[in-house]
């Protein structure tokens, strides 16, 4: 049983030598590190020149920055074509306690004989903003739904059958989306509160993003609600309708009436986006496919 970290890095190498030192420290060392830059511009790119003789790394460099939802869709490729079992998802500020892959080995004995598609930890960040409880994470049968990608474990087998992530997505619901598509294609999703890494991922908006989240932020939460929209638009055409409606006249209305700064153009912005979810369109891609060999020849130094 072969467990690989899967390290996503953009422009943060001084979180990054931190998720990377606890990697290499584990009590139960990790079979390959697999990692990703997404064109940072700092200092990352000479930090991890450091470890491209060691056999233990797998490193790739992009032109470009392709966003988180790109580095999943190459990483998780990546991975299961060198041969992952499992795959530990860290992002540059997920940082593992030593013990994570020691405890995570009798889990995943446990449920070796279960289709398991993730398992799930418990995520300790700044403001609790990650919820393990309730209806985001759980299904009626106490099995998780859907989850983030930040300190996920996920099935190589899981990846060889529903596909890779939707690299367009760039940003946000990338992840719910991947994850709702294994467990709608009869994977299991499993919480594992034995299982802890920390998100430094400093403070974010909370609540309605449209409402808290600063003028030089809300590109995140636009590409957030575009992708969702499509996402339901390929679930029910009455769905994606009320929800077009929703997010294209009443959300920028309360905007304009609620949102204290920059309301006009938060409520324009948000308004164009959900517009584009109408001819904004998305494949899924299988482990080494045609289209990940295009993505592969565009992106890859």
């Amino acid at each position: 049983m072969k467990v690989f970290a899967l390290v996503i890095t953009y422009n943060r190498c001084y979180s990054l030598n931190k998720a990377i030192d606890r990697l290499l420290k584990q009590k139960d060392l990790i079979d390959k590190i697999i990692v990703i830059n997404n064109n940072s511009n700092d200092s990352t790119y000479s930090y991890l020149k450091t470890f491209e003789n060691n056999p233990l790394f797998a490193i790739y460099h992009f032109n470009t920055n392709t966003g988180g939802a790109g580095a999943y869709y190459y990483g998780f490729n990546q991975c299961v074509s060198l041969g992952a079992d499992w795959i530990i998802c860290i992002e540059d500020d997920i940082i593992l306690p030593r013990t994570f892959n020691y405890d995570l080995k009798p889990i995943l004995r446990e449920k070796k004989e279960e289709k398991v598609g993730f398992i799930y930890p418990k995520i300790l960040s700044i403001e609790n903003r990650h919820h393990t409880h309730g209806s985001l994470y759980f299904t009626k049968n106490n099995n998780i739904e859907k989850a983030q990608f930040a300190g996920l474990v996920v099935n190589a087998k899981g990846i060889q059958s529903v596909g890779l992530p939707i690299h367009s997505f760039f940003i946000y619901f990338d992840d719910w989306e991947y994850t709702l598509r294994l467990t709608q294609n009869g994977f299991v999703g499993i919480h594992a509160p034995t299982l802890y890494a920390w998100h430094n991922d400093g403070v974010r908006a909370t609540g309605k993003p449209w409402l808290s989240a600063p003028k030089k932020e809300i590109w995140k939460s636009l590409y957030g609600i575009r992708n969702e929209l499509v996402f339901y638009k390929k679930k029910g055409f009455m769905v994606y309708i009320k929800l077009l409606i929703k997010h294209v006249f009443i959300t920028p209305i309360s905007i304009l009436l609620n949102r204290k700064k920059d309301a006009l153009y938060v409520a324009i912005k948000w308004s164009l986006w959900s517009f584009k979810s109408l001819y904004f369109d998305y494949t899924i891609d299988k482990v080494n496919s045609e289209n990940v060999k295009m993505f592969e020849n565009k992106y890859l130094r």
